[in-house]
């Protein structure tokens, strides 16, 4: 009996630790690049855009920009008030940032006519038709190599950037003052957000791998395994009580 006992100890932890492990990888939701807005956006930074009379076509007009970060990657996510237009060949819409990545207007560039600011050290285009290609510019207009992904979706186009492309360490990712510039070469005004300054855009927190969100289908499949487990503890711990009853009587 008493080799039972050890048995059912052993199941009874075993089976905590995995319900421990399932929820805590429930709770750390990364961003997917796939032109789906995750939950996972609401914990990061957030810069809203009116929506212009002046710009006719509303899929260029961006309703908002958010951005979060976890310890590998920048994650940006563009949105227009219509379905985003990347346009087809000639016509190529693009965005530019423009990022002040040391936070610093004496050192880096500007860049006239696109982005209000000075001081920029990092420009980032993202070139349409689809698939779009993105080019990450040093403050010289060099090329960097860089580790990217981007998708788009309807109104929702996701982009993600390595840290080390950006001069993002642990030591150096706080605020990047940024701003971010719409051309849909259809013959509107072009969006620049924001109109009269820069986006005090902010990273250091790795948001990305630690917002107490679920998507719907981790919800789905971890929470069907959670109840699984707690029935299984709950089966193993009823055995054990009958089993300590007759041995009782």
């Amino acid at each position: 009996m008493r080799h039972f006992y050890k048995i059912l100890s052993l199941a009874s932890i075993i089976v905590m630790i995995l319900l421990i492990a399932l929820v805590g990888t429930a709770l750390a939701i990364t961003i997917t690049v796939d032109g789906t807005r995750e939950s996972a956006w609401d914990g990061g930074g957030t810069q809203s855009d009116p929506n212009e009379a002046s710009v006719t076509n509303d899929g260029v007009d961006l309703l908002r920009v958010q951005w979060t970060n976890n310890t590998s990657n920048m994650y940006f996510l563009f949105e227009t008030y219509a379905n985003i237009y990347w346009g087809q060949f000639p016509v190529l819409p693009y965005i530019w940032m423009c990022m002040n990545t040391d936070n610093n207007t004496s050192t880096g560039s500007s860049f006239t006519g696109v982005c209000p600011g000075l001081g920029y050290d990092r420009y980032i285009l993202i070139q349409g038709p689809a698939p779009l290609l993105v080019s990450v510019y040093d403050s010289n207009f060099t090329i960097i190599p860089a580790t990217t992904s981007v998708a788009t979706s309807g109104a929702i186009t996701e982009l993600s950037l390595d840290n080390a492309s950006l001069g993002f360490n642990s030591s150096n990712c706080g605020v990047a003052s940024t701003s971010v510039y719409m051309d849909g070469r259809t013959g509107d005004p072009d969006d620049n957000v924001r109109d009269t300054s820069d986006i005090p855009l902010t990273c250091g927190t790795p948001t990305a791998i630690s917002l107490a969100s679920f998507n719907t289908t981790a919800h789905n499949s971890v929470g069907t395994t959670i109840v699984i487990l707690i029935a299984l503890l709950g089966a193993v711990t009823g055995v054990g009580i009958l089993w300590r009853r007759r041995r009782a009587f």
